[in-house]
């Protein structure tokens, strides 16, 4: 009887925690649906913002690879997500970080600490058919406690911003 009722609370549990993991993969869907619309579709962007963006094109037969860089920060900027969007359609994923991935991520000023999620830099790699520009999104907070949160649009061109 034990056993059976051991086994039963072990069936719970497990199913508990799927149906966490299945809200929790939901919600980062909607959030990055949420962000590539939004960024797919912005117009106006930022020109000035604390932190270096550059963009590096490399061509591969009949299409680039790109790499957005984000580093030199010039303020902290906590729990990082960014995204950026070539010209993915709905079958690719846009590079992004912080929003599927379990980690945090966190710039600071002259401090690399990869235990703690302090990094010198984010770098987001894609894909593209032509050399045009890249749209990208980065949200942060600017505090440990997440009290103020900033969010950038910004479009690179390959060059150094």
């Amino acid at each position: 009887m034990k056993k059976i009722i051991c086994f039963i609370i072990c069936c719970v549990f497990l199913v508990s925690c799927q149906q966490q993991e299945e809200q929790s993969a939901d919600t980062d869907l909607k959030e990055y649906q949420k962000l590539k619309s939004e960024l797919v579709n912005q117009q106006q962007f930022d020109s000035d913002y604390p932190f270096q963006v550059r963009l590096q094109l490399n061509q591969l037969e009949n299409k680039f690879t790109y790499d957005v860089i984000i580093d030199n920060v010039s303020t902290d900027m906590y729990y990082v997500k960014a995204i950026t969007y070539g010209t993915e359609n709905d079958d690719q994923i846009c590079p992004n970080v912080g929003i599927f991935d379990n980690e945090v991520y966190h710039l600071k000023k002259d401090f690399v600490d990869k235990v703690n999620h302090f990094y010198k830099g984010i770098q987001l790699s894609g894909t593209i058919k032509n050399k045009q520009t890249i749209k990208v999104y980065i949200g942060y907070y600017s505090d440990k406690e997440k009290i103020n949160y900033i969010e950038n649009y910004i479009e690179v061109k390959d060059e150094v911003r």
